[in-house]
């Protein structure tokens, strides 16, 4: 038997597949390659195809019991930390954006230490800074310019 799905499903379900339709609209005029060579297309298409099939099957599926809301604390950090972060990048560079957003972000949990947030900051920035800048080849600049 099929349940009928809630009204919170149905607005989850529909945001994610709008976003994945306006990803395959963006993606749909790129190039997507070969199989041995991908195009730029490939990805957007892909991650927006997978958005709608997880945002269609998110309407079949058997919801567990609601959990509890999050503290207004935590959605008011993690959401400073990452408007922090997009606002200083291209102004201070990635390491120093990483540095500021992580203890920002730490600050929603009251279990978290300053050593701690200040080793995860470090190790975060010298990791994307490896893995963006000179694994990938990004132009993200690292320092302030």
């Amino acid at each position: 038997m099929m349940r009928k799905p809630g009204l919170q499903a149905l607005l989850v379900a529909s945001l994610a597949a709008g976003v994945a339709l306006v990803g395959l609209c963006g993606a749909w005029s790129m190039d997507l390659g070969s199989l041995r060579r991908i195009g730029q297309g490939a990805f957007p298409m892909a991650t927006s195809i997978l958005l709608l099939a997880l945002a269609l099957a998110s309407l079949f599926t058997r919801a567990g019991p609601a959990g509890e809301r999050p503290a207004a604390r935590t959605v008011v950090m993690v959401g400073g930390s990452m408007v922090a972060f997009a606002l200083l990048l291209p102004v201070a560079g990635l390491v120093a954006a990483v540095i500021v957003a992580t203890p920002i972000c730490a600050a929603a949990s009251s279990e978290s230490r300053p050593l701690e947030t200040l080793a995860l900051g470090l190790f975060l920035a010298a990791g994307f800074a490896g893995l963006f800048v000179y694994g990938l080849g990004l132009t993200i600049p690292l320092w302030p310019e």
